[in-house]
């Protein structure tokens, strides 16, 4: 469920699908949900303070500039679809030059996990 959605009641609309590809994008970083330790202390975190601060450091400027105007509190500030379509990380020239890493160890746990490792 969605923070915005379930925690301020907000309607569900396209800045929510924003925000939650966003949390997407940190589950493939962190594997895991972000602030996982507890689901309603997540979502009330989430909805309250904001993701921002869980963004990883070690994500690319280009990454941690795209998921800030994805993580944007109020979604009227949010960037929409079409703004984040023509962001730079969305746009790279090659997919090593982004994602990539996130996505190896994604791949990686999982690959592991399967094999009992």
């Amino acid at each position: 469920i969605n923070a915005e959605y379930g925690i301020l009641k907000r309607s569900h609309g396209t800045p929510a699908d924003i925000w939650s590809f966003a949390v997407c994008v940190l589950e493939m970083y962190f594997k895991r949900p972000p602030n996982s330790f507890s689901r309603i202390r997540a979502m009330f975190i989430a909805a309250t303070e904001g993701l921002k601060s869980v963004v990883p450091q070690k994500a690319s400027s280009d990454a941690k500039h795209f998921l800030f105007k994805c993580l944007e509190i109020n979604p009227d500030d949010r960037a929409t679809a079409k703004e984040l379509l023509k962001h730079s990380f969305v746009n790279q020239p090659s997919i090593s030059e982004g994602i990539r890493d996130v996505l190896r160890g994604v791949f990686v746990s999982n690959s592991l996990a399967m094999s009992g490792i």
